[in-house]
């Protein structure tokens, strides 16, 4: 940024709003914002999701308050955590994840999730 007058100052300000701008915008739907912006369903009242009862029954177990659970629709294996508090948190799996038989690596990457989320 040399040779421009207050180039520095007027990125570390760019930088800086947009920073503040995404932690607040996070800040008031936290998980449950970036799990629908990948298309995620909320499944957490289905009470017979194998998957919603693997999470409470983690969560449970972690002595945590249970997170909501998205299940977002794509074909990737793969799960993440998000939230900046418990009123927020989200554990999202995607569909071809959460159709899989459930076993121990399923079960621990579970528990990882949501492990990480207590953070």
């Amino acid at each position: 940024m040399a040779g421009y007058p207050g180039g520095g100052i007027g990125f570390a300000a760019v930088v800086g709003g947009s920073a503040l701008f995404q932690y607040m915008f996070l800040a008031g739907g936290g998980g449950h914002v970036v799990a629908r912006s990948m298309g995620g369903r909320d499944i957490s009242k289905e009470t017979n999701h194998e998957v919603v009862q693997m999470v409470r029954e983690l969560a449970h177990k972690a002595n945590i308050p249970c997170p909501a659970v998205y299940i977002i629709p794509t074909q990737q294996l793969n799960a993440f955590a998000a939230g900046m508090n418990p009123k927020n948190a989200v554990v999202a799996v995607t569909q071809v994840l959460s159709s899989t038989p459930i076993d121990s690596v399923f079960l621990l990457l579970t528990a990882c999730v949501i492990c990480a989320n207590a953070a």
